[in-house]
């Protein structure tokens, strides 16, 4: 493991603990050794992630913006998608919610350039999974999730365990979202939370690993109202309700209120409601804290039921006011939040739109000689590779204007691009839209056609003959009338090159019989 590497599992190691502090100074001396964009990115990165649980989740959001900019100057796909993805998060955190946005849409389109099983990449995906999270799409999030640890076997377990932390929480939240009748014990993210749960307890690179593995088995056996779903989870959870208990040493407090909260409604549902009230007075203001609004909900909303449940009106009547005042605000977050994602869409797609039409565009651009509207060199260089593919017999046509030269430099070359122009839209017209037509050259062109013998090839090129020697050049500011020498080869598809090699030499062979004629290269070529 290179010494970069080695630091970012340090910042991940330490991100759940009060103080990282020893972990920054060992990040920040490595940025200011570092001259490579991409590792000062990625220690920026480890520098957020160890911020993670500061009083002030700015911190962290500052580390991981300043981490996408710096990256911006690599090609890094996945690396970039990662980086975004997590300052999504960060920015969630931190309250700007427009930023958030923007930095998923760049996630995702990072992606669609990354390999999809790249480290990286699955800590993009699990990192989006947990902003889908943060917005309430469950379905979406647990989806991501699910494919993020089911692709990170051969990854450290250190690093897994973030996988498996977001597939549990990510698939219990999308649970609680279905009615009551939809959850059964065989639902897939039933089954998905009970992965999560079991990988963490037999994998713990923490102490925490364990208490979440706990508390994910609790929710499922509250959930679906059957404890024996979660054998023995009880124990696990609640094996002391002291307040001060070690477990919650050098855990941050973001996971110590969420531990709490599942506490105290597995206590309250299978009576323990001194043990829930007691746990409750504490995660409530630990939420509110952390700002971790869902489950603040959850909390009011049990602690309601509880007070209820022991008499305690007053207290009952008084939380109940604070739920409503909560959850209002909290659905005007949400419906703002919405329609910044609709608007951000739109522009996203118009966005995307303006791209496709610039491509298209620039495509164009790159397939059409400006002068006579058709193809060029280049282009025709493509048609030819694949006319080679085909099985059907080929016709190349050869064509050079014998005295355009003579009319540029009596004329000016503006009538002799009029006359250009006037035989690339003759040579449209003369043949089949599924023909080939390029600017070969100067003032020489080449048709390509497909599915005809000699005959037919000579006919069509005497056609181009005869529409050019009756076009009246006076129209395009020439007195002098404008012959045109052509020369045809016919043969199989795959000789396509050597046919058009053929009927160039059948071109100067038209020239040297005195201009102005079509000459028909005989025998056939053979591939060469």
């Amino acid at each position: 493991m290179g010494a970069v590497e080695e630091l970012i599992a340090l910042a991940r190691s330490v991100s759940g603990g009060p103080d990282p502090s020893a972990a920054l100074e060992q990040i920040d001396a490595a940025i200011a050794e570092s001259t490579s964009p991409l590792d000062i990115g990625r220690l920026q990165m480890a520098r957020s992630l160890a911020l993670q649980c500061s009083p002030d989740p700015n911190d962290a959001a500052d580390a991981m913006l300043e981490a996408v900019q710096t990256l911006r100057l690599t090609d890094a796909h996945a690396t970039r998608a990662y980086a975004a993805a997590a300052g999504a998060v960060t920015a969630h955190r931190a309250g700007d919610i427009d930023r958030s946005l923007e930095l998923m849409v760049d996630a995702m389109m990072q992606l669609d350039s990354a390999e999809p099983t790249a480290p990286d990449a699955l800590s993009a995906t699990n990192a989006l999974a947990q902003q889908f999270a943060a917005m309430s799409s469950f379905d979406r999030a647990a989806e991501l999730a699910r494919g993020a640890f089911l692709q990170s076997t051969d990854l450290p377990p250190i690093v897994r365990a973030h996988y498996a932390i977001s597939l549990g929480y990510c698939s219990v939240e999308a649970l609680r979202a279905l009615p009551a009748d939809e959850r059964t014990s065989g639902h897939d993210l039933v089954r998905s939370t009970l992965t999560a749960a079991s990988w963490l307890e037999t994998h713990p690179s923490v102490p925490s690993d364990g208490l979440l593995a706990a508390a994910y088995r609790a929710e499922i056996a509250l959930l679906l109202d059957d404890p024996a779903t979660a054998e023995g989870v009880g124990g696990r959870l609640n094996h002391d309700t002291a307040e001060d208990h070690p477990i919650y040493d050098g855990m941050g407090l973001r996971l110590t209120a969420y531990h709490r909260l599942v506490r105290a409604e597995y206590a309250a549902r299978w009576g323990a409601p001194v043990a829930a009230r007691q746990l409750l007075e504490r995660c409530v203001p630990e939420l509110q804290q952390v700002g971790d609004e869902l489950r603040l909900i959850r909390s009011l909303e049990a602690r309601v039921d509880l007070r209820r449940t022991i008499g305690d009106l007053a207290g009952a009547t008084d939380d109940a006011l604070a739920l409503a005042n909560q959850v209002k605000e909290w659905r005007a977050r949400q419906d703002r939040r919405l329609a910044r994602q609709v608007s951000q869409r739109a522009d996203l797609e118009l966005t995307r739109a303006r791209l496709l039409s610039d491509a298209d565009r620039l495509a164009r651009e790159a397939a059409v000689d400006e002068v006579t509207g058709v193809g060029n060199r280049r282009w025709f260089e493509l048609q030819i590779d694949e006319l080679s593919r085909g099985s059907v017999p080929v016709a190349a046509v050869m064509l050079d204007l014998d005295n355009v030269k003579e009319i540029n430099d009596h004329y000016g070359h503006p009538v002799g691009d009029a006359i250009l122009r006037q035989v690339g839209e003759l040579l449209r017209e003369r043949v089949r839209k599924t023909d080939v037509i390029a600017r070969y050259g100067g003032d020489e062109f080449v048709v390509l056609v497909s599915d005809v013998d000699t005959d037919k090839a000579a006919e069509l090129a005497h056609r181009i003959h005869d529409g050019l020697s009756s076009t009246d050049w006076t129209t395009f500011g020439s007195n002098e009338a404008v012959s045109v020498s052509l020369g045809v080869a016919h043969g199989p598809a795959r000789s396509v090159r050597d046919l058009v090699r053929v009927a160039d030499g059948a071109l100067y062979e038209a020239k040297g019989l005195g201009r102005n004629r079509v000459h028909i290269a005989s025998p056939s070529p053979q591939p060469g």
